[in-house]
């Protein structure tokens, strides 16, 4: 019995049951099988990887070569699995031609190395060259990896980009027809080009267009305007700015009548106005530039030609005049605006003018189906504070229904005459002028 602690009968320490400490059953201090005393070749681990020959190590002499190590790049089976640069990405590569980084064509074989394509100039690992013959010729590229513009688009017919169009993006001119010479063409565009060097202009053609009239190189957007009646600069405007237009202003009102406009390249002609709108060129004091709304200021716009008295008043249309102590009604379109202004003015006793109104308009009545003789009452009743007794007459000067428009008539309640305990009404029937 031995005294040491593994599980044979010998007195070394290893496990087999000879004499020696190494692993073998032979009785010679190596470790491998035989006898000789001199260990085998292959199983001894001559790159320090920790791996023999024995053991699996597919190149002893590199010790980055052996099982289990990591696979890079190289053609070389690393992990010594039989396969060389197996689990790596390999990726196409293809001709460039023009060496403008972007190949086309089928691929002429596939690598793991980056820097394949650098190390092999005419290679590239892109194949969308539309033209793989011009170096300014390439589209853009975008991957994880790659970003690169697409090459600028020149005006020469080819599709720079490859993105399927020519020329696209560029500024354009176009060319119109010129039959006058004149530099400006009229029409449709007969051509258009990218190249703006060129020039078109001995061939009939012009790049600006709006000639008004191809027949005459002295009309056309850039000429300047004379006073010819004709449009010379093709602005659509005839002498705008070389001539004036002119009013007949007979009342010398400076303003003239609007169907008796003409165009003068002589300015400022006696009896014209450069404004139009006079809607009554006999009278100085109507024209479109009455300045007032005050009824009080309207009353020199007014006289009896345009006024009819009621309540003592004589006349009517055309005709009469201020009565003594009345209401004088006029109607004039006083200031050309279209719109009639209608007015009452009352008189003093000696039949001069006083404070214009428009009360009598605001005391209307407007039902009309009142009766006369009810409006009297009411009159009374609202409005005339005074005692009456039969036979007294009661100035109401008021419209029985509504106020008539211009150009038409109306019922005009003179006064009411009590007769006994009735209203005798005195109406009128009025025609409301204006001009």
């Amino acid at each position: 019995t031995d005294t040491d602690t593994d599980t044979d009968t010998d007195t070394d320490t290893d496990t087999d049951t000879d004499a020696d400490t190494d692993t073998d059953t032979d009785t010679d201090t190596d470790a491998d099988a035989d006898a000789d005393g001199t260990p085998d070749p292959s199983s001894v681990d001559n790159d320090g990887d920790g791996y023999s020959e024995d053991e699996g190590d597919c190149d002893d002499s590199d010790e980055s070569i052996y099982p289990e190590a990591d696979e890079i790049c190289d053609g070389i089976d690393n992990d010594c699995d039989t396969v060389a640069d197996d689990g790596l990405v390999f990726m196409n590569y293809y001709v460039d031609g023009d060496g403008d980084g972007v190949g086309t064509g089928g691929p002429l074989g596939s690598s793991c190395d980056d820097s394949h394509v650098t190390d092999h100039p005419g290679t590239s690992w892109y194949s969308t060259d539309c033209d793989d013959s011009d170096p300014w010729t390439y589209p853009g590229i975008s991957t994880d990896t790659m970003s690169r513009p697409a090459a600028d688009e020149t005006c020469d017919g080819d599709d720079n980009d490859c993105d399927g169009e020519i020329d696209e993006g560029l500024e354009y001119r176009d060319w119109y027809n010129d039959s006058d010479g004149d530099g400006y063409g009229s029409g449709a565009v007969v051509s258009s080009t990218c190249d703006l060097t060129l020039d078109m202009s001995g061939l009939g053609r012009a790049h600006l267009d709006g000639d008004c009239d191809e027949s005459d190189s002295d009309i056309n957007p850039g000429a300047t305007e004379v006073c010819n009646e004709i449009d010379d600069d093709c602005d659509s405007e005839i002498d705008e700015g070389v001539s004036w237009v002119y009013f007949t202003d007979i009342d010398g009102d400076g303003y003239g009548v609007d169907d008796l406009d003409y165009t003068s390249c002589v300015e400022d002609p006696a009896m014209r106005a450069t404004v139009g709108g006079d809607c009554l060129d006999s009278n100085a004091d109507v024209n479109p530039g009455v300045p007032s709304d005050d009824p009080d200021d309207w009353i020199s716009y007014f006289d009896a030609e345009y006024c009819y008295g009621l309540g003592g008043h004589s006349g009517g249309p055309g005709g009469g005049g201020p009565g003594s102590g009345g209401i004088e009604i006029c109607s004039w379109d006083y200031d050309c605006s279209g719109e009639v202004e209608e007015i009452a003015l009352s008189t003093e006793d000696d039949g001069s003018p006083a404070d214009a109104t428009t009360d009598w308009a605001s005391a209307s009545w407007t039902d009309e189906a009142e009766l006369p003789h009810v409006a009297c009452e009411d009159f009374k009743d609202d409005e005339y504070d005074h005692p009456v007794g039969d036979g007294d007459t009661m100035p109401v000067e008021r419209w029985f229904g509504s106020v008539p428009s211009c150009g038409e008539t109306g019922t005009f309640l003179v006064s009411c005459v009590l007769d006994g305990t009735d209203w005798e009404p005195i109406v009128e029937t009025v025609f409301m002028a204006c001009l």
